[in-house]
């Protein structure tokens, strides 16, 4: 590399017209210029502190850093936050066991990191893995808030509803448990709804059993539908 030093200024003129280390190391070949190779010229240019600069500005740096250090905080990434359980479900596998046909996928809530579902499959199987640990886990552990919350912080659908109505009154539009509205009134109509509230107030109860295959309620619900409809119309 010390034969290098007597052609400094030629070195560094080919360096800041943007050729390579290898690009100057074949020109000063060409040039008799021995012995030169790709790795000394690269120790030349480290030497005599020959750096590449960037097209992009220190201003333009800064900006383009603090945009997303601005939307994502100081720390890389969003951090990863839970409110309650079944807020968000992680589901995880292990495979270590799969050339014994063994894979184990379990779902862990967010939250409380307890175990909500899990099986074992020869090898993952997307239907199983819905059948047996996310249909489950959300069906038996979804949306449950903490108990420590007081219900006059998070009351339930319905309080929040008729809060909302007492606040806009006839702004409302309620649409008709019934589909198309059977009733000659809206007394009527009120009327019947309220009765059929009394037996069946939460239709997802009745939606929950067909989901699961017993479809008795549902028809038993349906059949007293018609009975209080009749009294009406």
């Amino acid at each position: 590399m010390a034969a290098l030093e007597s052609h400094t200024n030629l070195i560094t003129s080919l360096f800041n017209t943007g050729l390579t280390h290898a690009q100057i190391a074949s020109t000063l070949q060409q040039m008799n210029i021995l012995p030169c190779s790709e790795m000394s010229v690269r120790r030349f240019c480290a030497r005599h502190e020959l750096k590449r600069k960037r097209q992009v500005s220190d201003q333009a740096l800064e900006r383009a850093v603090a945009g997303p250090i601005y939307e994502t905080g100081p720390s890389y990434g969003l951090p990863y936050h839970v409110e309650y359980m079944g807020h968000k479900l992680h589901l995880d596998q292990n495979e270590k066991l799969v050339m014994f046909g063994v894979t184990h996928v379990l779902a862990v809530d967010g939250y409380s990191s307890k175990i909500v579902a899990h099986s074992t499959m020869p090898v993952k199987n997307n239907l199983v893995i819905y059948e047996e640990i996310y249909r489950p886990a959300v069906m038996n552990h979804a949306n449950r808030c903490l108990t420590e919350v007081p219900e006059e912080l998070l009351p339930c659908a319905s309080v929040v509803a008729n809060m909302y109505e007492q606040d806009l009154g006839s702004s409302l539009t309620w649409v008709s448990t019934f589909g198309t509205d059977p009733f000659s009134s809206e007394e009527d109509r009120i009327h019947a709804e309220q009765d059929f509230a009394i037996d069946y107030p939460d239709m997802s109860l009745l939606f929950n059993h067909v989901v699961n295959g017993d479809h008795t309620p549902f028809q038993d619900a349906l059949t007293s539908l018609m009975n209080v409809i009749e009294r009406y119309v």
